[in-house]
């Protein structure tokens, strides 16, 4: 699912290919931009959201877009796995309007996605969707041809005479951010969808004894974030995370060489309580230290190095 969406990534870094980004666990991302080809705008707006389910017509506030083709690009992060494979996914979705850079950013009609698939097409009309399972089927045909990585696809189609560009939605489905990019003068140079990929928690991490004591763990950092934590008492390897107030919390081993790997972990509890996350500690790595992470706030993650910018090239 989709993180907090009142927070974006810095869309200016994640549209310049090649840049790498290292997350709060070590993880190292690279990205990749991705052109999918031009779309033509008749109507002043945009129309997305999910690209089988419905697309629906958004409008910059006070402006309009001109009449005009526009490249629809895609974001893609490159990351490893735990098992020593590597995933691609997309990280963040454009339609550039301008090479004006962006001073400020809008929040507007987001995507709420249920087929893992995003989309954008022209907003001539209010919502628009595959008109019949056929039709679906054909969209879901063009873009299982359009490889882009492991968990990345992404295609340009006709479909029906109107253009349509679907794509993969970060992590699946969820509720995504949409941002229009400004100029100085409050034009739109650019609509971004944002699936949080380039976004990372900001966090206070609570490292525990080993082995773990029975009963609750009492910690500063715990309270002030309302937070609640204790071992069973009849399951020593098992901590219980209460989660609660307007911050939550997650658990990690912490390694020796300095890397971190997650235990496994299920909700629990009912309609009727905060919910709280179950830690199993049982499988300890060698040496690993148990680490309660709270989650501050979400920030976007910044480049280890940017690159000089370019002239912005003609259009």
């Amino acid at each position: 699912m989709a993180g907090d969406t009142t927070v974006h990534t810095d869309f200016a870094v994640a549209f310049i290919d090649g840049l790498t980004f290292v997350d709060n666990d070590g993880v190292r991302l690279t990205t990749r931009v991705v052109t999918l080809g031009d779309l033509r705008i008749e109507s002043g707006a945009v129309a997305l959201g999910d690209a089988f389910t419905g697309l629906a017509a958004a409008r910059p506030e006070g402006a309009s877009i001109p009449k005009g083709s526009y490249p629809v690009e895609l974001s893609l992060v490159r990351f490893p796995l735990a098992d020593g494979q590597v995933d691609v996914r997309v990280a963040a979705a454009r339609v550039r309007f301008s090479d004006e850079p962006a001073v400020a950013w809008a929040k507007t009609l987001g995507a709420g996605v249920d087929s893992g698939t995003c989309g954008f097409t022209d907003g001539d009309v209010d919502a628009w969707a595959p008109a019949d399972e056929a039709a679906s089927d054909e969209l879901q045909n063009a873009l299982e041809r359009a490889v882009l990585g492991p968990s990345a696809l992404g295609v340009r189609h006709v479909l029906g005479g109107r253009v349509v560009f679907a794509f993969s939605s970060g992590d699946g489905d969820g509720v995504y951010g949409g941002w229009w990019g400004l100029d100085a003068a409050g034009r739109p140079v650019a609509l971004c969808l944002d699936f949080g990929l380039l976004l990372s928690p900001v966090t206070t991490d609570v490292a525990l004894p080993w082995p773990l004591r029975r009963g609750r763990i009492d910690h500063a950092a715990l309270q002030a974030a309302k937070l609640g934590a204790r071992v069973r008492w009849f399951a020593p390897k098992k901590l219980v995370l209460r989660q609660g107030g307007d911050r939550s919390a997650y658990a990690r081993w912490k390694h020796d060489d300095g890397t971190w790997s997650s235990p496994p972990a299920r909700f629990v509890g009912s309609a009727y309580a905060p919910p709280c996350l179950e830690i199993d500690w049982a499988s300890r790595p060698a040496g690993a230290v148990p680490v309660i992470r709270i989650v501050e706030r979400e920030a976007p993650l910044t480049p280890i190095e940017v690159p000089p910018a370019s002239p912005s090239p003609a259009r």
